[in-house]
């Protein structure tokens, strides 16, 4: 429940950095931030609850190594779209609204009844 909670943070941060404004981008970062702390912190938890012992490890092991992956290429997408296209940043945005949503539908798909 509570990372389907903190995909709200990432959905407000989202959209209040897409908006062409330095304040709400300002405070779109901070929301947004506060969500990666979070998810940073509960989702390994919930890994290692769920993991059985012997595989334990190897789950919590792969999810950050999957983060950091994605951390990379976030950052080539990034220079690629400010660097070769008018207003890049603003697509960006957008792209982390459109995985947040993503992440979301699966999360809810997957809820027991």
């Amino acid at each position: 429940m509570t990372t389907l909670v903190n995909n709200w943070c990432f959905i407000i941060g989202a959209v209040l950095c897409s908006l062409s404004n330095k304040w709400t981008l300002y405070g779109g970062r901070f929301v947004a931030g506060l969500g990666v702390g979070v998810e940073c912190v509960v989702v390994p938890v919930l890994l290692a609850e769920i993991a059985t012992a012997p595989t334990r490890g190897t789950i919590t092991t792969v999810h950050q190594l999957l983060l950091t992956i994605g951390i990379f290429w976030v950052g080539i997408l990034g220079y690629g779209l400010v660097t070769y296209v008018s207003h890049g940043w603003v697509y960006i945005q957008v792209c982390g609204l459109l995985m947040t949503e993503w992440s979301l539908l699966c999360y809810l798909s997957s809820m027991r009844q």
